[in-house]
């Protein structure tokens, strides 16, 4: 008999996997614990908007004055915060210089491939857990608007896809011309659109005017809203780790799969491996169940067979030549049960 079908190798080979346990509890657990933190992570993020306040008013010229007030603080600790960009509608604005907070060192204009802004640069440094207030006013001019029946405004103040924004309130001079507004109330001859944003959120700014209130003033063809820019960075970020998270799991049970099947494995004889309906090996041992079942099988067998011997062989032969070419690891240590077992 080979030494590999020895009884000490076959019972080496078909004791119990407690390594592979061991390990699998531990894979197990990270899974479980990638599960909560992708549950429960929620990216921060680099700075939080207290409070963001814009007051419109509209000129003869029909253009607006607009002031921007904020309550900016800091997050993030890892890194200073020296400018900030606000962005504006159209890149036809004049800054008004003697509006500018006394925190502003400069400021300066940007137009590249459609974005437009204004960038800050402050006098000081900020790092998280600092707040600060700054202001400045500007004059946006091609904003007027005309239909066959009243001038109107369409106007969002600058959005932040990576910043929320805890309070915000944006108001809007009224006057008699004005012949409706979707503002959320009205308070002190303002038009007011106030509440809270999510990264990404903008508040769209709509007053219509009646059709002698801009007369010969300049206008320009209305063209709708497009938010295709505006969106919440710090949900993609979430996203992101939801997905590192799926890969990890997914990894972590294709090498479960493979520890798994040292529990279930036709090479240990348990598991998948049965015969009339029983499994063959119980950890080590034959499965006495199966023995009993396989006995009183081949007894059967050679009690009606021809020849006595010839019909035992054949039952041990047919039987093993079946279980190989039908089922390959199977059969073959089916066949090598019935070796040992003589």
């Amino acid at each position: 008999m080979s030494d590999l079908y020895s009884k000490e190798n076959i019972k080496k080979k078909r004791t119990f996997p407690t390594k592979n346990t061991i390990l699998l509890v531990v894979l197990v657990s990270i899974q479980i614990a990638v599960i909560v933190f992708a549950c429960l992570y929620k990216p921060q993020p680099l700075d939080v908007i207290k409070e963001y306040d814009v007051v419109v008013v509209p000129a003869d010229d029909g253009s607006l004055d607009v002031e921007y007030t904020l309550l900016w603080e800091a997050v993030d600790t890892s890194e200073e915060l020296t400018w900030i960009e606000i962005g504006l509608a159209n890149p036809y604005y004049t800054v008004y210089e003697d509006s500018l907070s006394s925190n502003i060192a400069e400021y300066s204009y940007i137009n590249e491939d459609g974005y437009v802004a204004l960038r800050l640069d402050f006098k000081e440094s900020y790092i998280g857990g600092d707040q600060f207030r700054f202001s400045f006013r500007i004059n946006q001019s091609s904003m007027l608007c005309k239909s066959d029946n009243y001038y109107f405004y369409e106007f969002v103040p600058g959005w932040f896809n990576e910043t929320p924004i805890e309070q915000y309130e944006f108001r809007w001079k009224l006057e008699d011309s004005i012949m409706q507004n979707n503002s959320n109330s009205q308070r002190s001859g303002f038009a007011v659109w106030s509440g809270s944003m999510e990264c990404g959120d903008y508040c769209l700014m709509t007053v219509f005017y009646s059709p002698e209130s801009f007369l010969n003033c300049a206008t320009v063809d209305y063209q709708a809203f497009d938010d295709s820019g505006a969106y919440n960075g710090l949900s993609g970020d979430k996203t992101a780790a939801i997905m590192v998270a799926v890969f990890i799991i997914i990894v972590i049970a294709i090498i479960e799969v493979n520890l798994v099947d040292s529990f279930v494995s036709y090479s240990r004889g348990r598991g998948f491996l049965t015969g009339y309906g029983y499994h063959v090996h119980t950890f080590g041992r034959v499965n006495p169940v199966y023995a009993r079942h396989r006995d009183a099988a081949a007894l059967s067998a050679s009690s009606t067979g021809h020849g006595g011997r010839g019909g035992g062989g054949c039952a041990c032969a047919c039987a093993c030549a079946c279980a190989c070419a039908g089922g390959g690891r199977a059969g073959c240590s089916q066949k090598d049960t019935f070796k040992n077992k003589k």
